[in-house]
C-alpha cells in the first residue's frame, strides 16, 4: 500500500495541494482495507490552467524603450493581471525583426481577457504602450495578438 505522500507522487501531484480519503479501517479487526487518493480540486496547475501563446510585431527603433517599460512595470498593472487570471506571463522578443512572442496560463482565457478590459489601469497601460506595436489597426494590444496554435507540450 502506498502512503500519503508515495500516493500523491504516483497520482503526479507532487509539490501541489492533494486531498486524500482516510485510511479505511475495519472497525472490529483494525486491517487497512484501502488508501484512495482524491484530487478534489484538479490540484495541479496544469489539469486546469489554458496556455496561451502569442505573437505581436514591434516598432524595431523602439524595442529599447519597450525593454526598458518592462522593466518597470506598473505595480498595480501586475496586481490587475493577477487578479483577472494572468499567470506565468512571460514576454520574448526577436530584436532581429520586432516579433515579440508572449506566454502565459489562465484558468479561462475568455474570463482573463474580459477581465483586464475591465481595469482602468489596464487601459492607461494599452494607451501608453500603443505606439511600440505594428499592426493593430484600432485594437489594443490584449485584443489584437495572434494566438499561436499548440503543437508540443513536454509536461
Amino acid at each position: 500500500m502506498l502512503s500519503a505522500i508515495e500516493s500523491c507522487q504516483f497520482f503526479g501531484v507532487r509539490g501541489s495541494p492533494c486531498f486524500f480519503l482516510f485510511l479505511l479501517t475495519h472497525a472490529h479487526t483494525k486491517t487497512n482495507i484501502g488508501l484512495q487518493a482524491v484530487n478534489r480540486f484538479n490540484a495541479t496547475r496544469e489539469n486546469f490552467m489554458e496556455r496561451v501563446g502569442f505573437r505581436l510585431q514591434l516598432r524595431t527603433e523602439m524595442l529599447d524603450e519597450y525593454v526598458l517599460h518592462h522593466t518597470k512595470v506598473w505595480p498595480d498593472m501586475l496586481a490587475a493581471l493577477e487578479k483577472t487570471g494572468w499567470h506565468n506571463y512571460s514576454l520574448f522578443l526577436d530584436r532581429s525583426d520586432g516579433s515579440l512572442f508572449g506566454y502565459f496560463e489562465t484558468p479561462d482565457l475568455q474570463a482573463a481577457l474580459a477581465g483586464m478590459a475591465s481595469e482602468e489601469v489596464n487601459e492607461r497601460w494599452q494607451k501608453f504602450m500603443a505606439p511600440f506595436f505594428l499592426e493593430l489597426g484600432d485594437k489594443r494590444a490584449d485584443e489584437g495578438f495572434i494566438s499561436l496554435e499548440n503543437v508540443f507540450y513536454l509536461k
